[in-house]
């Protein structure tokens, strides 16, 4: 019987090295394509190590931040604990609105019924506008006559002012100068007699308060009872100086009365007397007057002229 086991195994041993060979071959091959992947993973590495060495730079950054953060923490910790503080609040107040809510809601039904009332009445005054309507139209017929009485009324108006404010004006200087009669009735009485009071008022009501009043300014009216008791001392002869102040405090004004001489005109015994008066330093009115008595014992006015 023939040996084969030695021809076996040298085709055993030339088929292995036929596969060494192509393994060989095919390694050989593919080895180009190997480096170039082991090339890239060596760059990948390399870019790998730059961004590794970039991150390690960035760590002692990153730590200080986290320990920033850290720091923060506690606050952030104490705001969280007081929002939920404030979470509860919030849930009681919702609470008491959820408590609230119904009677709301009942009102609510409440003011929808009103409103309802409230239509109704209005469609009733709906019903009674052209009746409204038509008594405008009439009352505006009315307007143009009103309109023209009261443009006639506003032409009289200014002049009812002016004669209601002289009328004020005139009023304290006459209870001013009442009271003055009053108080020298009544020194008069105390110093001499009856006949010394009768002289006063004699002298007083001897010379009208009309005459100075048209002697001084329409708008000065208030002034004359100051200036007609100022004058009548003059005359009565009770200032020996011919020099009389007067002061209207309604009216701020000072003046004075100065006798300039007396003299006899057609016969009768008269006063020829200085008006002037100021207002905040300023000459209001300067004037003069001739007084002579009458036979029936009355001063009057004789002329008037600027001095």
């Amino acid at each position: 019987m023939k040996n084969y086991a030695l021809p076996g195994s040298i085709l055993g041993l030339a088929v292995a090295i036929a596969y060494l060979g192509y393994a060989l071959l095919t390694f050989t091959l593919a080895l180009p394509a190997s480096l170039d992947k082991i090339e890239n993973t060596a760059k990948s590495i390399a870019l790998l190590e730059d961004e590794i060495a970039m991150i390690i730079e960035q760590v002692p950054n990153i730590i200080q931040e986290v320990e920033q953060v850290r720091t923060l923490v506690p606050d952030v910790l104490k705001e969280s604990a007081m929002i939920r503080a404030d979470t509860l609040l919030v849930q009681k107040e919702m609470q008491a609105y959820r408590l609230v809510l119904p009677s709301i809601l009942d009102e609510s039904a409440s003011v929808r019924k009103d409103i309802l009332v409230v239509e109704q009445e209005m469609e009733a005054y709906r019903d009674m506008l052209p009746k409204i309507m038509a008594e405008t139209a009439e009352v505006r017929k009315q307007v143009d006559s009103l309109q023209i009485e009261l443009a006639a009324y506003r032409l009289t108006i200014p002049e009812i002012l002016q004669e209601v404010e002289a009328t004020r004006e005139m009023i304290p200087p006459m209870l001013d100068r009442v009271d003055n009669m009053i108080a020298d009735a009544s020194d008069a009485g105390k110093r001499a007699s009856e006949g010394a009071v009768a002289g006063v008022f004699s002298g007083v009501f001897k010379a009208p308060l009309s005459v100075f009043t048209s002697v001084l300014p329409k708008k000065h009216s208030a002034d004359a009872p100051y200036v007609t008791e100022a004058a009548m001392k003059i005359i009565n002869d009770e200032d020996l100086d011919g020099f009389v102040t007067f002061n209207n405090r309604y009216t701020d004004t000072q003046g004075s009365v100065t006798l300039v001489e007396s003299l006899i005109i057609d016969g009768k015994d008269c006063r020829s007397l200085s008006i002037h008066a100021e207002r905040s330093g300023k000459t209001t009115y300067d004037r003069m007057i001739n007084l002579c008595l009458t036979a029936s014992g009355d001063w009057v006015q004789i002329d008037t002229r600027k001095k």
